[in-house]
């Protein structure tokens, strides 16, 4: 069978490839068969735990805290994961995984190669580089970090920043290492976390659906709590609710968390300054008023005890928020406690034949301050009153 030139072409230039790809490799391990992978001869440490979760209640600022660390100490050396309930040891690690490919031909067909997962990536780097290494993990109970973690459990244990135990690499990995990251098999036969290389983490005990975490996995790390009211002054803004009245953002958290404390609700459930970011306040406050903060507190924090927190009949999620665009904070049954700000308003007299009114007494300010509710009533009687004299 003859093979026409464009054909005879397309297979001298894939072997061709393949020659110039295997030359490659072979020049690289003979390379590291001489010199050994790039290795450090002094790393840098900084002064922060290796191991370490932020913790606190939702919108403390845990994600910010660490984003915080990462700038001043990490710059861009570092990898992000959320986890969740479906996430695993081959997310986590690596494993094979199907890859498109074509033959010397162009055929294409599938091929399975080892992929790294976040941590496997940062080992190799943390052990190329002296440059410190960051794995931050968002929501670290939110998956089954038993099975995530597997053997990668007994390195968590560090002397100097250094695992204690090494763990034996599986045929896959030591493979992968040896022969795509061309370490020597020696170096990889067993393992240990470097002392650059930082795993740091978020957890929040309160929202549903996480997953317990045992001592002996919580031994293994430094835990940092962040306080109900710390940094809140980065989030500090008077905020208009539906009905028009002002309040000032921390003055109805500490009152909301202040009641719930009275019901002996947890701390973890309580509401932090970030709980509704500073876009949300300055921008998108009626919508995150309703779908974020509402929602969480009716849905999530007292579910069963509501009666307890709204005013009566509050027995869906629907009447609540109608009710909430028609009087504001007054959905709370602790209402009385809630300490609005003042507004300015204008004292002028109500002119019956449409003109507009003049200030009541030229020698008084033509502003004064009264409370939002006071304001309105009064407003309201001045208008009557004028009304009543008319008709008389």
């Amino acid at each position: 069978m003859e093979l026409d030139d464009n054909t005879t072409e397309s297979i001298k230039n894939g072997v061709m490839k393949k020659i110039c790809e295997q030359l490659e490799i072979l020049k690289k391990m003979l390379e590291e068969q001489t010199n050994g992978p790039e290795k450090p001869e002094e790393v840098m440490i900084i002064d922060k735990p290796n191991n370490r979760i932020v913790f606190g209640a939702p919108g403390t600022g845990k994600s910010y805290r660490l984003e915080n660390d990462r700038k001043i100490f990490f710059g861009d050396n570092c990898e992000r994961v959320t986890f969740h309930p479906n996430y695993s040891y081959a997310s986590f690690v690596g494993t094979y995984k199907p890859k498109p490919k074509s033959d010397l031909t162009g055929q294409e067909y599938i091929s399975y190669e080892f992929v790294p997962g976040p941590f496997l990536r940062l080992w190799v780097k943390s052990k190329r580089s002296p440059e410190t290494q960051l794995l931050i993990i968002e929501e670290i109970n939110r998956a089954n970090v038993a099975a995530v973690f597997g053997d990668v459990f007994q390195m968590l244990d560090r002397k100097n920043g250094v695992s204690e135990y090494a763990i034996t690499t599986s045929e896959d990995m030591r493979k992968y290492l040896i022969e795509v990251e061309h370490f020597n098999k020696d170096d990889v036969e067993a393992i240990k976390i470097p002392s650059n290389m930082y795993i740091w983490a978020t957890m929040n005990s309160a929202d549903q659906g996480v997953f317990p975490i045992d001592t002996a996995f919580k031994r293994r790390w430094s835990f940092e709590y962040i306080g109900i009211d710390e940094s809140e002054s980065k989030n500090d803004t008077d905020i208009t609710l539906s009905d028009g009245r002002v309040i000032a953002w921390n003055d109805l958290r500490h009152t909301i968390n202040y009641e719930l404390g009275l019901m002996k609700i947890n701390e973890d459930k309580m509401v932090g300054p970030f709980f509704l970011s500073v876009e949300d306040l300055k921008d998108n406050l009626d919508n995150a008023f309703k779908s974020k903060l509402l929602m969480y507190l009716y849905v999530d924090v007292i579910k069963h005890r509501r009666d307890e927190f709204f005013i009566k009949d509050m027995d869906t999620y629907s009447k609540l928020l109608e009710t909430y665009k028609k009087c504001g904070a007054d959905i709370f049954k602790f209402k009385s406690k809630l300490n609005y700000k003042s507004i300015p308003i204008v004292r002028t007299s109500v002119s019956v034949d449409g003109l507009p009114g003049t200030p009541l007494n030229s020698k008084e300010s033509a502003f004064t301050y009264e409370p939002v509710s006071v304001a309105v009533d009064n407003v309201a009687e001045k208008i009557n009153n004028t009304i009543t004299k008319s008709e008389e």
